[in-house]
């Protein structure tokens, strides 16, 4: 098998790149997460004090993220995974997430979703199912089903196809919205310093709204400081915010540059921050777009680590206009 490239954790919870309901995010994968089939112990899958499924970790996720035209959206979230004795790797998704807005009643989501991951040849394939459960809105399917693959030790291609209620709002939760996304990207190590990333995105909404996205990210290291340069683009066949209650602008083009800066604060504590600062250009409305962003990891143990971040972004996500968005985020992760 290919080796995986190795591809740095997302630096937070979302990049101040891109409006903060974006759900673009380079590969978790360091390198791959999991065991590949190919190197599972040898009898292993046949070995009956092998146990056939261990719990493997857990991880807890927080986000609050909120505007200055009301919107707030709380999500606390568990996924705890589990390993097959085969190689396999089995999820369970589940939590508890708060839509509000002002002059709305709150909408409560509880996820219940299970997934499993496994490789065919030099292929990661994974797929997740279930349900998305409200306090007072009928329940909605979800599902999402992707693939990715090492080429040339180097570079990483994935895509995956989702489909799921959009949970964007209060309005667009009470509204039925849902949707199916296509998303391909690749990810290139083109050496030890220097990333690329590329993404694009094609969706299709229940309201007969229909999106194109894109996002790339080229990015150099040095030292402890990083540079990147950004480029987002997203565009909808229709405005439909009045009516169904999301951003949906007609033209929206971002291009930025970024600086950061990743060190050690003290034994355990490890800090990044990060800056932008670029234009953003919103159907033919041209205006400066930056962005501020903060993480530190602490390990408390061997096996327990504490994420904590924020983000500051003024990038505009609402057909009101610009306004300050505020993310804060965090993420428990207990390996047994």
């Amino acid at each position: 098998m290919q080796d995986t490239p190795k591809v740095p954790a997302q630096t937070t919870a979302q990049s101040p790149t891109v409006p903060a309901d974006i759900p673009i995010q380079q590969p978790k994968i360091t390198p791959q997460n999991r065991l590949p089939a190919d190197l599972t112990p040898i009898g292993a899958a046949d070995d009956p004090q092998v146990s056939f499924i261990v719990l493997e970790n857990s991880t807890t996720d927080f986000k609050l993220d909120f505007d200055e035209f009301g919107k707030e959206n709380l999500k606390i979230e568990e996924v705890v995974t589990f390993r097959v004795r085969n190689g396999d790797v089995v999820t369970f998704t589940t939590g508890m997430n708060t839509y509000s807005q002002d002059g709305q009643e709150p909408v409560k989501n509880i996820p219940l979703i299970l997934g499993w991951e496994t490789e065919v040849g030099e292929v990661s394939i994974n797929v997740a199912a279930g349900a998305e459960v409200f306090n007072r809105l009928a329940p909605q399917p979800t599902f999402k089903v992707g693939a990715k693959t090492s080429l040339f030790g180097q570079v990483l291609v994935s895509g995956e196809v989702e489909h799921g209620p959009y949970k964007f709002n209060t309005t667009t939760l009470e509204n039925d919205i849902s949707y199916w996304r296509i998303r391909p990207s690749v990810f290139w190590q083109i050496d030890s310093k220097t990333t690329f990333f590329g993404l694009l995105q094609a969706g299709f909404f229940s309201d007969g709204n229909q999106e194109i996205q894109s996002f790339s990210r080229l990015e150099r290291k040095i030292g402890p400081f990083s540079v990147a340069a950004n480029v987002f683009t997203w565009n909808f066949a229709e405005d439909l915010e009045a009516e169904s209650g999301y951003f949906s602008p007609l033209g929206f083009l971002l291009y930025n540059a970024e600086v950061g800066w990743k060190g050690k604060i003290f034994d355990p504590l490890t800090c990044q921050f990060a800056a932008s600062i670029g234009n953003q250009v919103v159907n033919g409305g041209k205006s400066t777009g930056r962005g501020l962003q903060a993480k530190c990891t602490a390990s408390l143990a061997e096996n327990v680590e504490l994420d904590f971040g924020y983000v500051l972004t003024n990038i505009i996500s609402s057909g009101s206009g610009a306004s300050n968005s505020h993310i804060f985020s965090g993420q428990l992760r207990i390996d047994f």
